[in-house]
């Protein structure tokens, strides 16, 4: 009888990084960067695996964390009883992970209890800028959310108080309905930009956002709408505050991250194959360009 293989749910999410961190260094210090500790834990890329084939260029690896020193039970056959043992480097729990360069695209397990999604986002960033002894580098991942389910949660709104978005200069893609706001991003040499506005009375502001119409790539977007698409497409993050039934209710593109059903323990090949599909037809469906 074949045993059945678990599944967790992978989430998506864009790579920011700042620097010198280029993919081949970002990609060097996943392979060569060492532990780390945090909460009495240590933290380490293990079971890596970069590989470029004639399609695209991945590098797969598992973010295990683990405890210096630890204590597991084991049988003794002898007394037939059950007896404390201590060992070094005791594994606790291993999150693998897929990075496809050609969309600064990340895929990761999130796994209940010992690695949360913001976890393994600080854990790697640790690794990697440690690296670098954090000189001249910095990173962020930032979740990749679902565009249709937002909006039809921003529909709901009958009026908008606030809309918020903190968004990153973009690498490698862009997006025609933001691409004003990637271009003013890097004109001015700007890492990223964080922007409020704020409605002056109780009509609301007046944003797009919550029309019925879509916005189609030959509209003008003004900024701060143009910065919830970028935050959408996992450069940034966004936030809108409004009136629903009456009641005051904020929504966050965090909270609409796309995520996918796999094994926990996956074929890295296969999965990096269908982590990277899962990118393209992410992209084409939204006109992501290079």
């Amino acid at each position: 009888m074949t045993k059945k293989k678990k599944q967790g749910t992978y989430f998506f999410g864009r790579v920011i990084k700042v620097g010198i961190l280029a993919n081949d260094n970002f990609i060097t210090a996943l392979k060569d960067g060492s532990s780390v500790n945090s909460n009495s834990y240590r933290w380490m890329i293990t079971d890596s695996l970069h590989k470029k084939n004639n399609e695209f260029e991945f590098f797969y690896g598992k973010l295990s964390k683990y405890s210096p020193e630890g204590e597991t039970s084991v049988i003794d056959e002898d007394s037939k009883l059950t007896r404390d043992d201590l060992t070094e480097n005791l594994a606790i729990a291993s999150a693998p992970f897929v990075y496809i360069p050609e969309f600064s695209g990340i895929c990761y397990l999130r796994i209940w209890n010992q690695i949360d999604q913001q976890t393994l986002k600080n854990r790697l960033k640790d690794i990697v800028t440690e690296y670098f002894d954090k000189i001249f580098v910095d990173m962020d991942i930032k979740d990749i959310s679902e565009t249709i389910k937002f909006k039809e949660r921003v529909k709901e709104f009958t009026s908008i108080s606030k809309i918020q978005c903190q968004i990153n200069q973009p690498n490698p893609l862009y997006g025609d309905i933001w691409k004003h706001l990637k271009d003013y991003l890097i004109n001015r040499k700007s890492k990223d930009l964080k922007i409020t506005e704020e409605a002056k009375g109780e009509e609301g502001i007046l944003t797009r956002l919550n029309s019925n119409s879509d916005i189609n790539d030959e509209e003008s977007v003004n900024i701060i709408d143009a910065g919830i698409y970028m935050a959408l497409d996992g450069y940034g993050e966004g936030k809108i505050t409004g009136k629903v039934d009456g009641k005051e209710k904020t929504i966050s593109t965090k909270s609409n991250a796309i995520s996918l059903k796999y094994d926990t323990n996956p074929d890295p090949d296969d999965f990096a194959q269908e982590v990277y599909k899962r990118f393209q037809e992410m992209h084409e469906k939204r006109g992501l360009k290079h």
